[in-house]
């Protein structure tokens, strides 16, 4: 998404995405900006934000941006004419990832926009690797919990089956239903074992 009121930049940017293939939202207000993201919500990955807008200023929509848990992994790059080591510093410490100070040369914006997405496709894995091995270690977790009832089960079915095999008074039914349960219990061994192969 861009954000600037300056309609000349806001075509000029958005005329350069384009043609390299992204699709861009325009806002032309902090205000603007904030209201199109809440309705787009997962759908902006990367924010081109204009430091003095009309309302509100871009460091107050990127305050606001981080505040809510939406949008705490929405890259921001910050654009200004202020060239002041303090307002960059400030632009940073509210939450933008990068800064660039107009006047700017459009390729290397634009080259900072494809370095912040390749940023943010990392992270995403990082973070989808990091539930993988949280589901991985909850599952071995869980296999160790289920192991030890099962291995009494399974211990005192085939104890009473030993039993009852020899003993004629016993009906078929009690034998068969053992058999089953010893049956079920060694299904769930098997699963206890693939639960311990994901590690």
């Amino acid at each position: 998404m861009l954000v600037d009121d300056d309609p000349d930049i806001v075509e000029m940017l958005g005329g350069l995405l384009e043609g390299e293939k992204y699709k861009v939202l325009y806002a032309y207000g902090g205000e603007e900006c904030l209201e199109k993201l809440s309705s787009e919500e997962g759908d902006v990955d990367l924010l081109v934000l204009d430091l003095m807008l009309p309302d509100i200023d871009g460091y107050e929509v990127c305050r606001r941006l981080r505040q809510d848990p939406r949008f705490t992994r929405l890259s921001i790059i910050m654009l200004t004419a202020r060239r002041d080591m303090v307002e960059k510093i400030a632009g940073l410490k509210v939450g933008a990832d990068d800064y660039l100070t107009k006047p700017f040369d459009a390729h290397e914006l634009l080259a900072r926009i494809r370095a912040q997405l390749r940023i943010k496709k990392l992270q995403e894995k990082v973070i989808e690797a990091e539930k993988t091995a949280a589901i991985a270690n909850m599952a071995i977790a869980l296999s160790g919990e289920i192991n030890d009832p099962l291995t009494i089960i399974v211990w005192h079915v085939q104890s009473l089956q030993e039993r009852l095999e020899g003993n004629r008074d016993i009906t078929q039914d009690i034998l068969i239903s053992l058999k089953a349960i010893g049956g079920a219990a060694h299904r769930i061994e098997g699963i206890v074992e693939k639960l311990r192969g994901l590690n």
